[in-house]
């Protein structure tokens, strides 16, 4: 999570005296906070999306009273076992080879993780094994279970708006402000396209909140690589709910990873992926 540097100095100075227990991964940007068998990871993405309408000089007070809430939230679960079946959600996650021991998090691919979260009013976190089998459900019966409430609940109404752009190429944005679970469309992304996408899918995910397409028709999509690299990094890095920069080609099912070289200050190029060759070569030239 990227968080207002000053933002995050005030949770340092303030989890001493609100929740002394707890502690904070500066990598991750989440607050690390003890439950039985394990630890909760709370993301500061709630905290960071209010502090952006809020004047800076209120920001103690409010990292007070988010710490304060989020104590109590725990608390809660932890005495009343509050964490329910119906709040179970999935996150499409960037893949991590050695993903935290103490939540739950599935493979999907070699691009993405599934990590399966508890959805409150104002936030969101990670499952813990506590909580799982507080839930007395299988491993398998969660998983099922919130991607199918996810689909449900958080997907079904999100804006889809297709932006040409000054060459006439378009790219379709799907998103939903403050909508976390936007990322899990990856699971279905033929959803958002005209037909079964033959080609594949030029996809960039710069927030959770928001998903970048580009059905690919003809070999003018390679030419495009670099500018939807540049588009993606912009919306990342104006994010408050920053996901990955990283743009992929989606094909036959699969996300291939394209590497993007920065080779001067306004210049750069896509290294495709060998495992794309034969459907590259195959495309229409697209005149």
């Amino acid at each position: 999570m990227t968080a207002p540097p000053a933002l995050i100095e005030a949770v340092l100075q303030k989890l001493p005296l609100v929740a002394p227990e707890a502690s904070f991964d500066a990598e991750r940007g989440e607050v690390l906070v003890p439950v039985s068998e394990g630890r909760a990871r709370i993301s500061l993405d709630t905290l960071a999306k209010t502090a952006a309408t809020t004047p800076a000089e209120q920001w103690s007070d409010l990292v007070t009273s988010w710490l304060a809430t989020l104590k109590t939230d725990l608390a809660a679960a932890e005495a009343g076992g509050t964490t329910s079946a119906e709040q179970l959600r999935v996150q499409l996650k960037p893949h991590e080879d050695t993903p935290p021991d103490e939540v739950l998090v599935l493979p999907y691919d070699e691009q993405f993780d599934v990590a399966v979260v508890v959805d409150h009013e104002t936030r969101v976190s990670a499952l813990t094994y506590s909580q799982i089998a507080a839930l007395g459900m299988s491993v398998d019966e969660i998983g099922r279970r919130a991607v199918k409430q996810t689909i449900t609940n958080e997907l079904t109404n999100l804006d889809v708006r297709d932006h040409t752009l000054p060459n006439g190429v378009v790219v379709r944005v799907v998103a939903q402000d403050g909508n976390p679970y936007v990322s899990a469309i990856l699971m279905s992304l033929t959803r958002f396209t005209a037909g079964d996408a033959p080609h594949g899918i030029l996809v960039a995910v710069p927030q959770y909140s928001a998903v970048l397409v580009h059905e690919v028709t003809s070999q003018e999509a390679v030419d495009f690589l670099v500018p939807f690299s540049r588009i993606a990094k912009s919306m990342r890095d104006d994010a408050r709910d920053p996901f990955d920069s990283g743009v992929y080609w989606w094909a036959e099912g699969t996300f291939h990873r394209v590497e993007i070289e920065v080779t001067g200050e306004d210049t750069a190029r896509a290294h495709l992926p060998t495992a794309l060759r034969s459907l590259i070569e195959a495309l229409p030239d697209g005149s």
